[in-house]
């Protein structure tokens, strides 16, 4: 409960976050951008240019990457230090990108609805993502799309004992979500690899439905 507690600090996790980018430490801030999900499905026109909001921004690959493909995009981040690195990565690609400092468990800050909103792997705990569900759902319409990334693969049982089991299970995004969506899943690993970190991984592309 303490360790919860002190994971779920806003305090300690902007000032984690702030650090990381600050020196560079964040390993998924090194990846290839755009992520390669985004990229298929903007090349397959499952995806067109609209109103996109991207949660987690990070240094604003993605977000860029969107604004460079004709999208209106906002980006959300709650580390000043990467909001200021998207800030430049947009500035010398000649795009503009609405980015704002949030905490994606209060959204409240954000106005409007959007047409696109993605989540590029924010990797909330699990006793957190209702929480989230509840503050990313307001930002959609029926109709609105929700690409999804997540770590995803069957926990090992000591893995169920951790206070942060950020993977999902398979299955578990249907059964969180599939009251609220339509969904797809887009990707997921040819294989649960158990030898490395993360051991699997799954995109989900969902369309909001009415109810």
């Amino acid at each position: 409960m303490i360790l919860r507690k002190v994971l779920g600090s806003k305090r300690v996790g902007r000032t984690l976050y702030n650090t990381l980018y600050k020196h560079d430490l964040g390993a998924w801030d090194r990846l290839t951008f755009p992520h390669y999900y985004l990229k298929n499905l903007l090349e397959q026109g499952r995806l067109r240019p609209c109103r996109a909001i991207d949660l987690g921004c990070g240094s604003g690959g993605n977000a860029v990457y969107l604004a460079e493909n004709g999208f209106e995009v906002t980006a959300v981040d709650w580390s000043q230090n990467a909001l200021d690195k998207g800030r430049r990565r947009a500035e010398a690609a000649g795009v503009e990108v609405d980015f704002i400092a949030g905490n994606l468990l209060d959204l409240s800050g954000v106005r409007g609805q959007f047409d696109l909103v993605l989540d590029g792997g924010t990797q909330l705990p699990l006793f957190e993502k209702e929480k989230y569900w509840n503050s990313v759902l307001p930002l959609m319409r029926p109709g609105s799309e929700f690409v999804l990334f997540c770590l995803e693969w069957p926990l090992r049982w000591w893995e169920k004992l951790l206070p942060v089991p950020w993977a999902f299970q398979p299955g578990e995004v249907q059964r969180q979500l599939g009251r609220r969506f339509d969904i797809e899943r887009f990707h997921a690993s040819a294989r649960i690899d158990y030898s490395r970190f993360p051991a699997g991984e799954a995109v989900y592309l969902m369309n909001r439905r009415a109810n």
